[in-house]
């Protein structure tokens, strides 16, 4: 973390401003153990009011508004004091859950509320605190709840960023993780995530730098790079050879890569006229 950021770990009161679309919101926001709630604003995303979050930022000051603290990452947190759970569960996030069947809920299992939800939620229907509506909606929102926190601190354990990890999460929601740890330059299907940001994190995952997935996704970019240029077609063997020298990959899993990349239409070839001894050209589909 930059020298000059610093974590906080409170209850989300208020949501004054969202968009949606962006994840961008401004909200009240108290810090565990003061009392009084402070500005916070940043790329937060599927969260509600009342919810415990850690963030981290740095602070900044408004010449109009004050000042404010400007969220870099977040991270939900499961509240740990009988009240925060009371308000957790009714936030808004379990559906069919209201004040008073938190209440319930609390008083019934205290302390260990969270667990039993985690571990045997059908003590729910056991004790009769939930009928099985309200059963069925819980423990569904529970676990999308439990994956969101897995997916950001993936994304935040690989340095990835709250906008980034918002457009991450929309393309690929709760298959995030499974999706980056498969194959981490799908991550160029991001928008704002190229070659080489993807690259970064497929090294942090130990994928080899002659990996078969890291190939394919260095074609393109480098048949990317051309078109940039002005090249629309790309002679074959030229762009195999810039690719294995640029990035360092063996040639015959260039050569692996390019078959895959004609199987999986990701380029189309302009093949020479019979007799013409002019190479094979590759282009964007």
């Amino acid at each position: 973390m930059p020298h000059d950021q610093i974590s906080l770990t409170g209850t989300l009161q208020r949501i004054v401003y969202s968009q949606p679309e962006s994840g961008f919101l401004i909200g009240r926001f108290l810090v565990d153990d003061t009392e009084t709630a402070i500005t916070v604003k940043g790329t937060v995303f599927n969260v509600g009011d009342h919810e415990t979050l850690k963030l981290k930022g740095r602070w900044h000051d408004h010449p109009t508004y004050g000042r404010q603290f400007e969220i870099s990452e977040f991270m939900p947190v499961q509240p740990t004091s009988l009240e925060g759970m009371e308000r957790y569960l009714a936030s808004g996030a379990f559906k069919h859950i209201g004040a008073a069947t938190a209440q319930k809920i609390v008083t019934k299992f205290g302390e260990d509320t969270f667990e039993i939800i985690d571990r045997d939620p059908q003590a729910l229907l056991r004790s009769k605190v939930l009928n099985r509506k309200q059963y069925r909606s819980l423990t569904a929102s529970w676990g999308e709840q439990r994956e969101l926190r897995e997916v950001m601190s993936f994304l935040h354990g690989l340095g990835i960023s709250a906008s980034y990890a918002k457009k991450i999460h929309d393309e690929y929601g709760l298959s995030s993780v499974a999706t980056i740890q498969d194959n981490p330059y799908r991550l160029t299907e991001v928008a704002g995530i190229g070659f080489l940001k993807a690259d970064g994190i497929a090294r942090r995952l130990g994928f080899d730098e002659n990996s078969p997935e890291r190939a394919v996704a260095g074609l393109l970019y480098m048949l990317d790079q051309q078109a940039l240029n002005g090249h629309t077609c790309y002679p074959e063997p030229e762009l195999a050879e810039q690719t294995s020298s640029e990035l360092r990959i063996n040639s015959d899993v260039i050569a692996g890569a390019l078959q895959q990349l004609r199987r999986d239409r990701l380029v189309k070839a302009v093949e020479p006229e019979e007799g013409n001894q002019q190479p094979t050209l590759l282009a964007r589909p």
